[in-house]
């Protein structure tokens, strides 16, 4: 009887520290959204928000895909496209550096916004040296893929075409 008794405090011994070990785990599972930055020299804030109201009024024409901006109520604000709640898009204006992060496999989940990008990016100035041109940044897979969904909040398998 006292060696039962032994066996199942073992048991649910184990099983609480495993259990606590997966919450670890969970919590503290390093994710990732890539980005591809690019820094251009900064706008006037002008020509910054005449490019964010641009920004904006581009954005209702794709909102019927599932494309939303969030542009703030300052004309200096940054503004960031999403696609249902997915980062597409951010672009920043500061005095020392425009920067343009296009999120994970940002024009294959959604076409509709590489034409603006593009228009806009080729109306800018690169700033700074031109950084190495590494491999493309990747949508994320698997474990990661799961925990930024289920954690996060983040589907990175959402497309709006």
């Amino acid at each position: 009887m006292q060696r039962k008794v032994i066996k199942i405090v073992a048991v649910f011994g184990t099983l609480y520290w495993c259990l606590w070990v997966c919450v670890l785990f969970w919590v503290f599972y390093p994710t990732s959204l890539g980005s591809e930055l690019k820094t251009f020299t900064p706008l006037a804030p002008e020509a910054y928000a005449e490019l964010r109201s641009s920004a904006i009024e581009y954005s209702r024409t794709i909102d019927a895909n599932g494309v939303a901006i969030s542009a703030g109520s300052d004309e200096a604000a940054p503004f960031q496209f999403y696609c249902k709640g997915v980062p597409l898009l951010l672009v920043s204006n500061s005095s020392l550096v425009l920067t343009v992060n296009a999120f994970a496999n940002a024009d294959e989940r959604t076409p509709d916004l590489k034409k603006f990008r593009e228009e806009m990016l080729s109306q800018l100035v690169p700033a700074g040296r031109p950084l190495e041109t590494g491999r493309a940044v990747e949508q994320p897979a698997g474990l990661e893929a799961f925990v930024l969904k289920y954690r996060d909040g983040i589907d990175v398998s959402q497309s709006c075409r």
